[in-house]
């Protein structure tokens, strides 16, 4: 899988794990738990936006100088699974817009996706006992085929009671994941706007520099005048000041030696 398929593949792992935190909030609801677990849950949740919305953002200021149509990034955005993100045109015009900061962009985006999976399994979404329990209590409607056993009705209980206690308990692990979300999308942030101010600057006319260089050179002059200004200024402590006065001369000179005469 390449870089690209992998930032698309994150793309799309956000709305699962905000689909299973509704879930839950609505069979805790039903359960008879919600409150005492609404404030997590509420942080929680918005966390996970927060970072889906800032990784989505670095996603579309990556994109917007290599695909010219702001109507195809938003198909990118919004098909993350989507053959746009297998192209290796994409691939090769994004290799050379972040230049030597490439290898260590994808590798945060992988790190990315790790830690989102490792939120998902840790908010035990993928695990079917889990899940059943879940839906038996908010879809009534729905009747067993077949009666379960005791044991696995027990298991699953189990797994749910587990769960319950683990979303209390389990901020600080949460907590940890999503600060290395917090960490990986401000690096890309980082990466991504050193690389374009390098090469924004790497674009600047030699003419441009050139004329950044005398206006340098003239700013130096003027500091350099003012101060010979005061001196003669404090050294003339007599009552005909009016009547004294010094002139100036710049001359563009090609050496580095330095050269001041008096002419009186």
């Amino acid at each position: 899988m390449s870089g690209l398929e992998i930032a698309g593949v994150l793309l799309g792992t956000f709305p699962l794990i905000i689909s299973g935190l509704e879930h839950y909030r609505d069979v805790a609801k039903v359960a008879g738990f919600w409150w005492a677990t609404r404030k997590r849950y509420l942080k929680c949740r918005d966390d996970v936006r927060y970072h889906e919305i800032m990784y989505r953002r670095n996603l579309k200021e990556l994109l917007m100088p290599i695909v010219n149509d702001s109507k195809e990034i938003e198909l990118l955005i919004s098909d993350p699974g989507g053959n746009g993100w297998k192209e290796k045109s994409l691939q090769g015009d994004l290799e050379v817009r972040l230049d030597e900061s490439y290898p260590l962009y994808l590798n945060t985006i992988t790190l990315m996706n790790e830690t989102a999976d490792d939120l998902r399994n840790e908010l035990s979404f993928d695990k079917d006992t889990v899940q059943a329990k879940l839906s038996s209590g908010t879809d009534a409607k729905k009747q067993p085929t077949s009666r379960p056993s005791k044991s696995a009705s027990m298991k699953s209980t189990l797994d749910y009671q587990k769960f319950k206690i683990k979303f209390s308990l389990g901020e600080s692990v949460r907590d940890e994941m999503l600060d290395q979300l917090k960490e990986c999308n401000e690096r890309l942030e980082k990466l991504l706007s050193t690389s374009d101010k390098v090469s924004s600057l790497s674009t600047i006319p030699t003419n441009s520099k050139r004329s950044s260089s005398l206006e340098s050179a003239l700013r130096k002059a003027w500091k350099k005048s003012d101060l010979l200004f005061k001196a003669l200024h404090e050294a003339w402590q007599c009552s005909c000041q009016q009547y004294h006065y010094a002139n100036l001369r710049l001359e563009h000179r090609t050496v580095s030696e330095i050269c001041f005469d008096v002419i009186l």
